[in-house]
């Protein structure tokens, strides 16, 4: 694993995009930052945590599954919605993909909108005797005010029929606005985990 010490002065200084309105970025002021942004490093944090569901002190993990509904076709209308990344988009939040990039727009405190980077992970499906899942997931940059990882996660289990969702991630703040709004960004993290699942059983009731 990657060791990770005490963020520098240059990484709590940084100011990452900030917009004052009371209506979302438009999409193509998202996407044209995400092709911009295609060169940021990934920020430091150890690896490999959710995989082995083991995460190092200090980290804070935020973790949400739920049942969507029952059965294959539910399934893959959730994957479908999933890979369109239909539940990262909100009243409060905005997203875009572009290159390899997922750039995540958030609303704070009514009408400032924080912009952050992240990299994307291989999309990923797996299909077994007793499961199916369909998962996505990114890194956090260094235009990103938090370090950590995120995943998203359908799961049909054969046996019972059941299909969950599931969001996880770890993370620490990396910047000087995360650190003094530290309890902000975790109810903003357990807000979108609430706020994706209601996604996800929507798109699984159009199936339904």
């Amino acid at each position: 694993r990657r060791v990770c010490g005490v963020p520098r002065m240059g990484q709590l200084c940084w100011l990452p995009p900030i917009r004052v309105s009371m209506t979302p970025p438009l999409d193509d002021w998202l996407h044209a930052f995400a092709r911009a942004a295609a060169d940021a490093p990934i920020a430091n944090f150890p690896q490999g945590c959710i995989e082995s569901e083991s995460y190092p002190r200090g980290w804070f993990v935020n973790h949400r599954e739920v049942k969507v509904g029952c059965g294959r076709k539910v399934f893959l209308e959730c994957a479908a919605a999933l890979n369109r990344l239909e539940c990262m988009n909100h009243s409060w939040l905005r997203c875009s993909e572009a290159d390899g990039v997922l750039v995540v727009c958030a609303r704070q405190f009514g009408v400032v909108w924080l912009s952050n980077v992240n990299r994307m992970l291989p999309r990923q499906s797996s299909s077994g005797p007793r499961a199916r899942a369909c998962t996505v997931g990114w890194q956090c940059t260094r235009k990103h005010v938090l370090s950590g990882e995120e995943q998203l996660r359908v799961r049909w289990d054969r046996d019972s029929g059941v299909v969950t969702f599931r969001v996880l991630s770890y993370a620490r703040p990396r910047h000087a606005l995360s650190i003094v709004g530290l309890p902000v960004v975790l109810l903003q993290q357990r807000r979108f985990a609430r706020d994706a699942a209601r996604v996800m059983q929507a798109a699984a009731y159009r199936a339904a």
